[in-house]
This record gives C-alpha cells, structure tokens and sequence, in this order.
C-alpha cells in the first residue's frame, strides 16, 4: 500500500512539473491586422476596401450637373471624398467641371509653404502605327482636391510635340490614353521663400508603382481663337484623375488623399524670385526610368512676353532668368511665387528662358467652360 502511495504521490509531482513546463512555452500567435484579431472580419475590409480603389475615378469627381453660383464659387468635395462613393457622372459633362480647391476653416499663411507632395511625375507610354512602344516622361502639378493637373501639352500629346519639335513620332498617340502619376509618399513643405541650395529626393519610378492613372481632358485648338503661333506654343494641357493603382494600395496600404497648390491667376511683379520643383532624368540608357528624382531649382522673373492674338492683353509666357539649367523630365514643372503657382516649365516656347504664365492658362481654362477658383 505504501508502495503505491509513493507512486502516487511521484505522478502528483510529476504532473504539476510538466504543467509548469507547458505553461512557461512559448505559443505561436496569429495576430490579423485590423481592430481585432478575427480573419474573418480582416478579410471583409480588405475586400471592401480593393472595391472602393476600383470605384477610386467615382470618388474623386464632382456630381453631374454641379453649377456654381458665381465665377468664384468652389464645387468641392468633402474630406471623404476618397472614401466615401459619389454620384456617376456623364464623361461627356465634363466641361461643365470646376477646378475645385478646398475651403479651409482659417485663412492660409501669406504666403503659405509649398507641398511637394502637389508635384507630379508624370511617366506615358505611347505606340505609333508601327506597333513601336515608347515612353515619355514630364512633371506636373496637382492643383485641386479633385484631381487636376496642370502640365506641359507636348508631355501628354506626341503629335503635338511632333509639330513643335520636328521630331518624328510617326503617329505615336497615347497608350491606353492615360499616364501614370507619381507622387511622393509622405507630405514634405519648403519654405515659399527661395533659399541657396535645395535637397533632392528619390522615389521609385518603375512601371508598378504609380500612385494613379490620369488622362488628358482639355489642349487647345485653332477653334479656340488662338493665333498660329499662340496654338503651336501654348505648351499646357489639362489632365484629370481617372483611377487609382489597386495593386499598389491594397492589403494594409492606405489610400491617400491628394494634396494640392493653389494657383495665383494675376499679373505677377518683375523682377521677383521664384522656385521650380520637379522630376528631372538623372540617368540615361537602360533603367533610366526605374527612378524619379524631385529637384528644385530658382529664378527670377525678368519680363513678361505676351501673346498676338487671343492673349494679346494677357502674359502667355514669363521670362526667367534661371540658376540651374532645366534638365529634361522637368517639362510641365510648376513654377511658385509666394508659395502659388504661376507658371509651368516649359522645353517648347520660342526661347529657353520662357515659361508657361498662368494668366494665360486662367482665360483658357474660363473659355473652354472650367470655373478655375481665384
């Protein structure tokens, strides 16, 4: 009897040693990125959210048949407005669309800091008659919470470039009639006044990585009133957001909302300092698109060059004596005084040193029926 107390007694011991053991290893924990740790749920707002990036071009556009008030009034979209489903509208409406920028509830600093995060690299991939596939890469400026770009037409049109240029696109046209957008990730601000030397910065720009897709809506015509040579160096084209990069925001990555720069229309004083940021080439050959570098150069405007015909009273392009030479990539780059844009960098006007003005671009854009807010 005793003999199997003491077994007993030792299965006793025993046991409480392996609980203690069991209890002191480490256990393997699954935990599903969300509120709680339940996959089930995790799975239903990953598939929730791929639907809304689908519907991403809906989200971001004004509801049909918005009027404004006045000249001055704003269509503008709510702080939702990239998550959050808006009425369909009718592509063939789209003249009727205002250039929306949002309201603040306090005034913005003058002059308010410039967000690199507005500037845009701009990549497209065109294909002639041949079947030849190239790729054309410019810079752009996000200009409204709904997803207007300002940039450069010979960027986004290669027959336009073709006659401006001579060069032989042999009747290259966009592929898919949209470009690919980058942005940088984060929102980084400089000051609005011009300073020695700038840093750079790097993003990947290989074909995968694009933010969103967007696609010419409005370049100008002999129609519009232009003169021969206003049309044939009225380098600007208008481009709207159409649909973001799924892939790429998808599984735990975040959409982001657009961040914009206003817009000064008026004259602009002589003699002024402005800043030009923008993606320039810094490579040549294989893998020179595979990266996007933002740099920022100075200027300083020198004269204002007026048009002869439908912009005759008006600055079509600003004289600026520039610090650095503008490298190739930049077209379509925004130009900023007081933290506003009030040009475009342009490769294709009768001199070097001429520049898309936005006064011109501000009676373009009223004639062709978009309400530009001032």
């Amino acid at each position: 009897m005793k003999k199997f107390r003491h077994i007993s007694i030792s299965l006793v011991i025993l046991s409480f040693f392996i609980g203690i053991i069991l209890i002191g290893l480490p256990k393997e924990r699954v935990v599903y990125v969300g509120n709680d740790n339940s996959k089930d749920d995790v799975i239903e707002k990953k598939n929730a959210e791929i639907e809304i990036l689908k519907q991403g071009a809906e989200m971001l556009r004004p509801t049909k048949g918005v009027t404004p008030k006045t000249k001055d009034s704003l269509s503008v979209l709510p702080e939702s407005a990239l998550t959050t489903s808006s009425a369909e509208e009718d592509p063939s409406d789209i003249r009727t669309n205002t250039i929306a920028q949002k309201t603040e509830s306090t005034p913005k600093p003058d002059p308010p800091e410039i967000n690199l995060r507005s500037i845009v690299g701009i990549v497209c991939e065109t294909i002639d008659r041949f079947g030849n596939e190239g790729l054309v890469r410019g810079s752009g400026v996000i200009v409204s919470s709904n997803g207007y770009i300002f940039t450069n037409r010979h960027v986004v049109d290669p027959s336009y470039s073709n006659a401006v240029s001579g060069e032989d696109q042999s009747g290259a046209v966009l592929k898919n009639g949209t470009c690919k957008i980058y942005f940088l990730a984060d929102e980084r601000f400089i000051n609005s006044t011009p300073v020695p030397q700038y840093y750079f910065i790097d993003i990947d720009g290989g074909p995968g990585n694009y933010d969103f897709l967007a696609e010419p809506v409005l370049t100008a015509k002999l129609s519009d009133g232009l003169s021969i040579d206003e049309l044939l160096y009225f380098d600007f084209a208008l481009l709207k957001f159409k649909e973001w990069n799924v892939p790429k925001y998808s599984f735990g990555r975040s959409v982001l909302s657009l961040s914009w720069s206003d817009v000064f229309w008026d004259d602009v004083p002589l003699q002024e300092s402005v800043i030009m940021p923008g993606f320039a080439y810094q490579e040549e050959g294989v893998g020179s698109f595979d990266k996007l570098r933002l740099t920022i150069i100075t200027g300083t405007i020198e004269e204002k060059v007026l048009g002869d015909q439908n912009f005759k009273d008006l600055s079509l392009y600003l004289k600026i004596k520039n610090t650095a030479d503008i490298a190739g990539g930049r077209s379509g780059a925004p130009i900023f005084w007081r933290g506003r844009v009030v040009g475009l960098v342009t490769t294709r006007a009768p001199s070097p040193s001429y520049q898309i003005a936005m006064q011109s671009v501000y009676k373009f854009l009223v004639e062709a029926g978009y309400n530009p807010a001032r």
